[in-house]
């Protein structure tokens, strides 16, 4: 199972707002009680969301030696990090000291290795945008492509250990306004991409596979025309105190809280979206642990469990 450290927390969208990363990554104590977590939870990937460290040169020199000090703890605990990376990377000719990309290269290759990230993980939505246009949706999906080739080409130019890093991406919907079909979609995408966490929000984890089928059915029909396998990772969301009115429900923190063991439900909800994927057979898929969104989430909902501590 992976979890998010984000940037903010549901009620702190601005990423100008000294982030949740910021202040855990300032703290040896702090540090040490989400590796517990972590271990407790058996967690093995820590996916970093920090757009506002990366886009700040004051926050960067005041912060990456807490970063370092930071991956190095993940790794001693056998816990891998990998960089979320939110914005398109510009072309190399008009790279800018905020890029993130040049900061990832930057960063990357001024430490040891212990040090370094392990992978990449996208969140650009190019799905989510209101009333725009064919051409709107056709250059953002375009974007998106592009900053996973470019991903693919640092993850070899910048190697841990001699393994090449991995590039994950989070995918929401596939059918957009561009009218590239979603089946295409997921031949372009799972041709760039290591894995796939896919959107998977729901009020109850029971009902989480029948929300993702139909994307995954088409990431088995790309995975058999590329004549390859497609490695899909479900994304539960632990926002919501109580259960969504929305059709299908999005978030699952009410269900968290109402779990008597804390140390055994990330494992249910793993254990009922397997047992599903597992029933269709599927030929060209192979299922990794979920993704959590988000560490400060979770604990928020689990705190009161006798089983968190």
């Amino acid at each position: 199972m992976y979890v998010i450290v984000d940037q903010a927390t549901a009620s702190q969208q601005s990423p100008r707002l000294l982030n949740q990363f910021s202040h855990l990554v300032r703290s040896n104590t702090k540090i040490e009680e989400l590796l517990r977590f972590a271990k407790l939870h058996n967690f093995k990937r820590l996916s970093l969301y920090m757009s506002e460290v990366m886009e700040s040169a004051e926050l960067t020199a005041t912060l990456q030696p807490r970063l370092q000090y930071f991956i190095s703890r993940a790794h001693a605990s056998e816990i891998d990090v990998e960089l979320a990376m939110e914005h398109p990377c510009a072309a190399p000719e008009t790279i800018g000291p905020r890029d993130e990309c040049a900061w990832f290269s930057d960063y990357q290759d001024s430490v040891d290795s212990e040090e370094k990230f392990d992978g990449f993980v996208t969140e650009y939505e190019f799905w989510n945008q209101t009333g725009g246009s064919k051409n709107v949706a056709l250059t953002r999906y375009q974007a998106y492509l592009a900053l996973l080739d470019t991903l693919r080409r640092l993850s070899s130019q910048h190697r841990r250990n001699s393994h090449s890093m991995t590039v994950r991406t989070y995918l929401g919907k596939l059918a957009t306004e561009d009218e590239i079909s979603a089946s295409d979609k997921a031949v372009e995408i799972l041709n760039r991409a290591d894995e796939i966490y896919l959107h998977c929000y729901v009020n109850d984890p029971h009902d989480a596979f029948d929300y993702c089928k139909e994307r995954i059915d088409l990431f088995n029909a790309a995975a058999n025309k590329l004549g390859k396998v497609a490695h899909i990772s479900p994304i539960f969301s632990a926002e919501g105190d109580e259960p969504s009115t929305e059709p299908g429900g999005h978030f699952f923190g009410a269900w968290l809280q109402e779990q008597p063991n804390a140390s055994t439900a990330f494992a249910s909800a793993d254990s009922l979206f397997a047992s599903e994927y597992r029933a269709k057979r599927y030929a060209h898929v192979r299922l990794g642990g979920s993704q959590h969104f988000t560490y400060d989430l979770l604990r928020s909902h689990l705190r009161t469990n006798a089983a968190f501590e």
